[in-house]
C-alpha cells in the first residue's frame, strides 16, 4: 500500500523535504488551492478572479522545487486540477521531471498528443548531447522555463531603468554647471570697471581726473590735468567782490555830495524867502 500527500497550501511547499523523510511514496499538487492560497485570491470571487494565475511566478518556483526534492527522496511527483490542461504548464512541468499529468476529459486528447511530442524532442537533444560531447560548438541552448523568463525581463527592466537614471543624472549636471557658469559670467559683468570720470579739487589751479579704462583683463589708470572751472568761477567772483568794495566808497561820496548840495539849495532858498519878507515889510 502505498501512501501519499496533497501539495495544497505554501506552508506543505516548506516543509516538503521533511514529509518526503517520513517515507511517503507519492505527491500530488493540488493547484487550484496552491494558487489561491499562494496569491491570497479568492477565484470564487468575481472582483478579484482577473488576479487568478496557475503561471505566476510563484506558484511555478513552488512546483520546480517540489518537483527536484521529491526526485532526490525517490517520491512519485503528479499533479491534478484545471492547471494541467494547459499546454504551457503542461510543457513547464514535463521539462521539470514530472511523473504524471491529470487533465480535464475534453482537453485529454490534445495534451497527450502534445506531450509525446514534446517529450521525443526533449529526449533526441539528450541522445545528441551524449553521442556529441566533443563538439566545441555550444550545444543548443535548452528552452528556457517561464520563471526563468520572468526574471530577464525584470533584469531587463532594472538595466533600463538604471540607463535612464544616469541619463538624468548626467543632464541635471550640466544643466547644473551652465547655470553656474551663467550666474558666475552675470556676476563678473555686474563688476567690470566701467569708464568713469571724478574730479578732485587739488592745491594750486589744476584738477587731477583720474579714469578707470579696461584693457584686456587689467585696468589702465590715467592722470589728465584739466583747467578747473570751478576754482575760475570761485576767483571772478571775487575780484567782483573787490571790485565792488572799491566801487562803494565812490558812490557813497557822490550821494554826500549830493545831499549837500541839495541842501545849501533848500538853503539859500530859504533865504531868499526872508529876504523877499523883509522888504515887503
Amino acid at each position: 500500500m502505498q501512501i501519499g500527500i496533497m501539495i495544497e497550501t505554501p506552508a506543505s511547499v516548506e516543509i516538503i523535504e521533511e514529509l518526503c523523510d517520513e517515507g511517503i511514496d507519492f505527491i500530488s499538487f493540488g493547484t487550484n488551492d496552491l494558487t489561491q492560497y499562494t496569491l491570497a485570491v479568492d477565484r470564487g470571487n468575481e472582483n478579484v478572479q482577473y488576479l487568478y494565475n496557475e503561471m505566476h511566478p510563484a506558484i511555478l518556483k513552488q512546483l520546480a522545487h517540489v518537483i527536484k526534492v521529491c526526485k532526490e527522496h525517490d517520491v512519485e511527483t503528479s499533479i491534478c486540477g484545471q492547471a494541467g490542461s494547459k499546454k504551457e504548464m503542461a510543457e513547464f512541468l514535463v521539462k521539470q521531471g514530472i511523473d504524471s499529468i491529470s487533465v480535464n476529459a475534453d482537453a485529454a486528447h490534445d495534451i497527450s498528443i502534445f506531450i509525446d511530442n514534446l517529450e521525443k524532442d526533449l529526449a533526441e537533444e539528450k541522445e545528441k548531447q551524449i553521442k556529441e560531447p566533443e563538439i566545441s560548438e555550444p550545444l543548443q541552448e535548452q528552452p528556457k522555463s517561464y520563471d526563468q523568463e520572468i526574471k530577464n525581463q525584470i533584469d531587463e527592466q532594472i538595466e533600463k531603468e538604471q540607463e535612464r537614471f544616469e541619463q538624468r543624472q548626467e543632464e541635471t549636471e550640466i544643466e547644473e554647471k551652465n547655470l553656474l557658469e551663467n550666474k558666475a559670467g552675470e556676476l563678473m559683468s555686474e563688476k567690470e570697471p566701467e569708464s568713469s570720470s571724478e574730479e578732485f579739487i587739488g592745491d594750486g589751479d589744476i584738477i587731477k581726473t583720474i579714469q578707470a579704462q579696461p584693457q584686456g583683463d587689467e585696468t589702465i589708470l590715467e592722470q589728465k590735468e584739466e583747467p578747473e572751472p570751478i576754482l575760475k568761477l570761485e576767483k571772478e567772483t571775487e575780484q567782483e567782490f573787490e571790485e565792488e568794495q572799491k566801487e562803494a566808497p565812490k558812490e557813497e561820496i557822490e550821494e554826500s555830495e549830493e545831499e549837500e548840495t541839495k541842501e545849501e539849495s533848500e538853503q539859500e532858498t530859504e533865504n531868499e524867502e526872508d529876504e523877499f519878507i523883509m522888504d515887503i515889510f
